[in-house]
């Protein structure tokens, strides 16, 4: 099963706590299952499975806002500056590893950081295209996690 967007503070933490030391500090697209990983998949993912019960299913990031946006339920819901500071991470590694020349766009791969060429058959840094969630919504939330409680509040 792939793990969907939720708001289960204990799962993020295991994960975000279980997740190797990667080049580009950002999580990629995640699978768990009782049994190993598909036979395609295996010479990846075997190790990431036998250590953390989960392993990267697509080692490129879109710029989806799950993480962010958990982040922000979590700060608002608990007050713990840790999730403020985890989602001013998020953002500078946005900034480090997505920014390219006129724009933003998503990473190949968050297992290497190549020198910034667009994509191509060898293999670059960038994948030319942005969805428009990225601005939409990874963004609001990342602004949103730095703003007072007052503005989008949950009590309401």
């Amino acid at each position: 099963m792939s793990i969907s967007p939720t708001y289960n503070l204990e799962l993020r933490l295991h994960i975000i706590k279980k997740m190797p030391p990667k080049a580009t500090e950002i999580i990629p697209l995640l699978s768990c299952r009782e049994s190993s990983p598909p036979s395609l998949e295996r010479n990846r993912s075997e190790p990431q499975w036998r250590t953390n019960g989960f392993w990267s299913t697509h080692p490129h990031y879109k710029g989806r806002p799950e993480y962010v946006e958990s982040l922000f339920y979590a700060h608002r819901i608990t007050g713990e500056a840790r999730f403020r500071e985890w989602a001013w991470d998020a953002f500078t590694a946005m900034e480090r590893y997505c920014k390219a020349p006129y724009g933003y766009a998503q990473l190949a791969g968050v297992y290497r950081v190549d020198p910034g060429q667009w994509s191509s058959e060898s293999g670059g840094r960038w994948i030319d295209m942005h969805e428009s969630f990225w601005a939409a919504e990874t963004l609001r939330y990342l602004w949103l996690a730095f703003s007072d409680a007052n503005i989008a509040s949950l009590n309401r």
